[in-house]
């Protein structure tokens, strides 16, 4: 725990000698400034604390940030829990949403800023003129090939969870959509 007090802004590598090492990161969302960056941390930790005292690994998320520790994975990114929240409005134009989710996430998943490794975009869908807001983004410690899988593997896991539904997000402790 004394790792997280740390932690900056962004993914911090393992802290500690084997065989207590821990990995420990946070991932603030794309558009936020430094500075706000950290106080999302910083207040993220705390109820991690207190709600995970003796947990080997856990993960919270904030609207506008995540923090995780754990033991080091030996993949470059880690699903080992995924977590997602789904709004309970529907939309009509379900096919319509799925088309432009699985074109806007093509376009996104190509265009990933390399060094955030952060994509936002919009695509309009339906007859009713609709627009489909999506935003992915993985941790800065996982390499650019390994976030595309990552958000590749949440993306196939929103339909069957998710479909139809007007406000979705898939997150994991490397990545989220």
């Amino acid at each position: 725990m004394t790792a997280l007090k740390t932690l900056p802004g962004s993914v911090s590598p393992y802290v500690g000698n084997k065989p207590d090492a821990v990995s420990v990161g946070a991932l603030c969302a794309g558009y936020l400034k430094p500075k706000d960056c950290a106080s999302c941390v910083s207040s993220t930790i705390p109820p991690l604390q207190q709600k995970c005292p003796n947990q080997k690994g856990a993960v919270a998320w904030r609207v506008k940030c995540m923090v995780r520790y754990g033991p080091p994975v030996t993949n470059n990114y880690d699903i080992w829990f995924v977590a997602h929240e789904i709004s309970e409005a529907k939309v009509k134009d379900v096919a319509g949403l799925e088309k432009a989710l699985n074109s806007l996430g093509g376009m996104l998943s190509e265009s990933l800023d390399r060094r955030t490794l952060y994509a936002y975009g919009f695509q309009a869908y339906g007859s009713a003129n609709q627009t489909l807001h999506l935003v992915m983004q993985c941790t800065l410690d996982t390499l650019t090939k390994d976030c595309s899988t990552c958000l590749q593997q949440i993306s196939r896991e929103m339909k069957p969870c998710c479909s139809g539904a007007a406000a979705v997000a898939m997150l994991t402790p490397n990545c989220y959509l």
